[in-house]
């Protein structure tokens, strides 16, 4: 077994947003098939036992990866990017999960901003690592061009249903499920103002879960439920007929798109939440790009049971194929 050492500041166990379902995976398959010690840097309480080191500092933390004798640390995303300053031993990868500096031009567009770190500074920081691990397969392939392919990884995100869902005949919720995030909020605001006053008797279906629902943005009105606190991902999936995606901006692979076709949940999203995943659009879920399309895309499942069970089953297929933590993760076991 590979000593493997993974460090991050986040708690990655609070259910809510697709980063923390991503670290949730990749220490679920890290833990059951390395030597894993997780080098928690946060102030939250960790929830399981295990090989662990808290509040480490910059010293402290050197000390002890040195003195573990890793084979691999896997670093989680850019802000740790400090890490590679350590002169440690062991390989060192980068879990960057997207391109920051791409994703500060899409929030950009949207007048938002997230980070100013450039695409030259970007790709300076990922020559520090061995490796560079991103979600998405055109990412890898943007920057294989700037350090060279055989230092990236594509590990998409894993999703494996605790249970398979059973497809009612009667749509009773439409449920979108995230974090209170700028491309959450923006992305609801336009299904609220745009898509929902198209949607008739059927806007009464929709439901906001999840940390969102704590937010104290404009997205939330009469329009707009608010969903009950499920205890996990699997309660929410049991619970909705329909999910939604309307994502508007932000890069990378979308994990809720991810997890409502591995759970066979009929999904309309747009092409910003598809990224990566064109080939499957309207074979698995079904994408639409305007609010009519949107809209129309929600009244088509509502109204056809077999459109439903159809999409589901070819969904479910291809997660078996793609969204496993082995497809997702053994190479990092190499």
């Amino acid at each position: 077994m590979k000593n493997i050492g993974l460090i991050t500041d986040i708690a990655f166990w609070e259910i809510g947003n697709g980063q923390n379902a991503r670290i949730q995976e990749l220490y679920a398959f890290l833990a059951q098939h390395s030597q894993l010690t997780l080098y928690y840097l946060g102030e939250d309480d960790l929830p399981f036992p295990g090989p662990i080191f808290q509040n480490c500092d910059k010293v402290q933390l050197a000390s002890c990866l040195k003195q573990a004798q890793h084979d691999l640390i896997i670093v989680e995303k850019m802000h740790l990017s400090w890490v590679a300053d350590l002169e440690l031993d062991a390989l060192l990868y980068l879990d960057a999960h997207d391109i920051v500096s791409d994703r500060d031009k899409d929030f950009q567009q949207f007048g938002r901003t997230c980070s100013s770190l450039s695409w030259e500074e970007e790709m300076a920081i990922f020559c520090k690592f061995d490796k560079v691990i991103f979600l998405l397969k055109e990412e890898v392939e943007k920057v294989a061009s700037v350090i060279g392919k055989d230092r990236l990884l594509h590990c998409p995100h894993p999703v494996i249903p605790e249970e398979k869902i059973v497809m009612r005949e009667e749509v009773k919720t439409i449920g979108f499920f995230g974090g209170p995030s700028w491309p959450n909020i923006d992305s609801l605001q336009w299904f609220h103002d745009c898509v929902v006053p198209l949607l008739g008797d059927l806007a009464q279906k929709c439901i906001l879960c999840g940390s969102i629902n704590y937010s104290p943005f404009s997205a939330f009105s009469n329009r707009l439920a608010r969903g009950p606190v499920f205890p996990s991902i699997n309660s929410y999936y049991k619970n909705i007929d329909i999910a939604i995606n309307p994502s508007l901006y932000g890069t990378g692979l979308k994990i809720k798109t991810v997890e409502a076709i591995a759970y066979g949940i009929p999904l309309v999203t747009t092409s910003q939440g598809a990224l990566g995943l064109s080939e499957e659009s309207n074979v698995s879920f079904l994408l639409a790009d305007t609010p009519e399309d949107f809209a129309a895309a929600i009244r088509a499942l509502d109204a056809s049971w077999e459109l439903r069970q159809r999409l589901s089953l070819h969904a479910r297929a291809f997660a078996q194929q793609h969204f496993t933590p082995h497809a997702c993760f053994s190479k990092l076991l190499v």
